[in-house]
């Protein structure tokens, strides 16, 4: 525990605050939780190898600051829950499973040059269709990425975690949503599986339970079917229900739960707030680390959505995946905002799993973010997305008015209709048809509704392929 403890002599800090420094910071990553006994004073002199004042300046400095109590015998206790949070943090060691250490560094730096230098791939991956034409200043965003990717310094600029000033940015940008965090904490991914895949590796393995919205269930066994034992938990229209949550912690082991809500939610909304309290409430009380997927936030469209679990989480309980609003992202890149001492089991998983994360990829994204390009881009079509809803509203009323159930999305570009009879015949027709081969229109379904993208064609195509699946529906009904 204390083997990472060195007096710092250059410090002008006395040792005592330096030792109180060190328990404050081991306190808020969570290796010590609300009701954890500190050693006795007599082994923190030994651990620490300094004098019995010295020691005991310290832990009144903590008390001082509420962060432990001195019982009777002079026992210290961590009060961290009580006095100072909302919630207690987490034993993350309990659930980081250490993954064993690759030497690839040297082959992660070649591959990362070869990529840089030639794959300029095409990197406008998006949800739009000619409707949608990509934003000007992101063309010319890569064009200057493009430019410069020969001058770029590979073996300077090369870090495991990437790039520095692509996680400085990604900081910045999440301030401005109340999540606070520095770039020693932000691991860079190729995409937002490869960075699922690493996280439940690190904290999860085979043989820990993953508790999830039961609308995502059907999508993630297809993202990563053998690598977590997903637990569907009930639903309703503000998120994952805590009775229900609460029903499966009782009956199983013990597991993590991920939150992503633009699966579950009817209008693709995110938790509100008080729906947010009583998760992190539960995860206090059974030291339940959340897993939080929010990779459409930015795509709202009327109202800002409210601020995240990360920004609500005062004891790093929460392990937060950020990436580009995923249905107009340009780079198509994610990142892991993760306790610091989380990081390095991270980056040994992501050595072993993932040599994609390219410095050109990364410098588009540091300057879509830092010029605010990725912002504007946002902010010019959002109305033409809410149009292209309205529109769409007017076509399912047409085509499944006693037929289907859905609810007019109020973030992201997809639709899910709901079917009170299975869609099996349905969609294996309409594979047949050639209407489920060209994405992103049509791109998932589970036995009892289809999900839709209403940006990816025209409004003359999408009309077509919604007439054909209502026909097919309504003939599959009479039989």
């Amino acid at each position: 525990m204390f083997d990472d403890w060195r007096i710092d002599e250059h410090s002008d800090s006395p040792i005592y605050e330096q030792i109180a420094d060190y328990f404050r910071k081991t306190i808020k990553n969570g290796h010590f939780v609300h009701g954890d006994v500190l050693p006795s004073q007599r082994d923190l002199c030994r651990l620490f190898q300094v004098s019995r004042p010295t020691i005991s300046k310290a832990l009144e400095m903590l008390e001082y600051d509420k962060l432990i109590k001195i019982e009777l015998r002079k026992k210290a206790v961590v009060q961290v829950c009580q006095d100072n949070c909302d919630h207690a943090p987490i034993k993350w060691d309990e659930y980081t499973r250490v993954a064993s250490h690759v030497e690839t560094s040297e082959i992660y730096k070649f591959i990362n040059y070869i990529r840089s230098d030639v794959n300029i791939t095409n990197l406008f991956e998006s949800y739009f269709g000619h409707d949608f034409a990509p934003y000007k200043p992101m063309e010319q965003a890569i064009e200057s990425a493009r430019k410069n990717i020969h001058s770029i310094d590979h073996h300077s600029n090369f870090d495991i975690r990437g790039i520095l000033p692509l996680r400085q940015t990604i900081c910045n940008h999440l301030a401005k949503e109340e999540i606070y965090a520095s770039p020693s904490q932000v691991v860079v991914f190729d995409n937002i599986q490869t960075a699922y895949y690493s996280i439940f590796q690190v904290i999860c393995g085979h043989s820990v339970n993953c508790y999830v919205e039961e609308e995502s269930v059907f999508l993630l066994d297809k993202m990563l079917p053998t690598c977590v034992n997903f637990v569907p938990v009930h639903t309703d229209s503000k998120g994952v229900v805590p009775d229900a949550l609460l029903k499966k912690l009782r009956t199983r082991r013990k597991g993590v739960l991920l939150v992503e809500p633009h699966f579950s939610m009817p209008a693709c909304a995110t938790y509100p707030i008080q729906r947010k309290k009583e998760l992190l409430n539960i995860a206090s009380e059974w030291s339940l680390p959340i897993i939080e997927c929010e990779t459409i936030r930015d795509c709202w469209h009327r109202e800002k959505p409210v601020i995240s679990l990360k920004a609500m989480d005062v004891n790093q309980n929460v392990i937060h995946i950020f990436s580009l609003a995923r249905p107009f992202m340009i780079a198509p890149m994610a990142a892991i905002i993760a306790p610091e001492f989380l990081v390095p089991t991270l980056l040994n998983v992501k050595l072993k799993n993932s040599v994609y994360s390219d410095i050109f990829s990364q410098m588009i994204m540091e300057k879509l973010l830092s010029e605010n390009i990725y912002s504007d881009y946002m902010d010019s079509v959002r109305e033409s997305i809410i149009e292209r809803c309205d529109e769409v509203d007017v076509l399912l009323h047409k085509y499944f008015d006693g037929l289907a159930s859905w609810t007019k999305p109020t973030y992201g570009v997809t639709y899910r209709l709901n079917f009170n009879q299975s869609v099996t015949e349905c969609i294996n027709t309409l594979r047949k048809e050639g209407l489920l081969l060209f994405p992103p229109s049509f791109f998932g379904s589970g036995k009892n509704f289809i999900w839709f993208c209403y940006t990816g064609v025209s409004v003359e195509k999408l009309e077509h392929a919604l007439s054909r699946i209502s026909f097919h529906m309504r003939r599959t009904g009479k039989h």
